[in-house]
């Protein structure tokens, strides 16, 4: 049996060893706690936590609203207007742009709404499939 099949409680006992697979869970488990935190402070902003956090597709065209808009900013790390954090400043759905180029995340209605009035469509395609 070669070193990398060998398992210890269903896990891979080079993967329990890696140092780099170490980091990973721990980024994991990192994640998991801000997504709790996210989900503590959306309620703090109105967000329906349940439903409104990131699986909804008003939400997830809003955040690429941000990052096609200040494509930019991102590249530079911060902003290029007011020179703060330009992707800490995106997550934070209450935020607004200085430069307006977005304002804070809108409700479903209101942002299709907007959608439409700006002329926004987003689509994505895999394969022979889009959506």
């Amino acid at each position: 049996m070669k070193f990398s099949e060998i398992k210890i409680f269903g896990y891979y006992l080079e993967d329990i060893l890696s140092p780099e697979r170490w980091k990973m869970v721990r980024i994991s488990m990192l994640m998991k706690r801000i997504v709790k935190l996210e989900r503590r402070l959306a309620r703090l902003e109105g967000v329906n936590s349940d439903t409104d956090l990131y699986d909804e597709p008003h939400i997830i065209e809003q955040y690429m609203w941000r990052f096609l808009n200040c494509a930019n900013c991102l590249e530079l790390g911060k902003c290029v207007k007011c020179k703060c954090p330009a992707l800490d400043k995106m997550k934070v759905r209450s935020d607004y742009c200085k430069d307006g180029k977005w304002g804070p995340f809108m409700k479903e209605g209101p942002w299709n709404e907007f959608k439409k009035a700006q002329g926004i469509k987003f689509c994505y395609t895999r394969g022979s499939v889009t959506l």
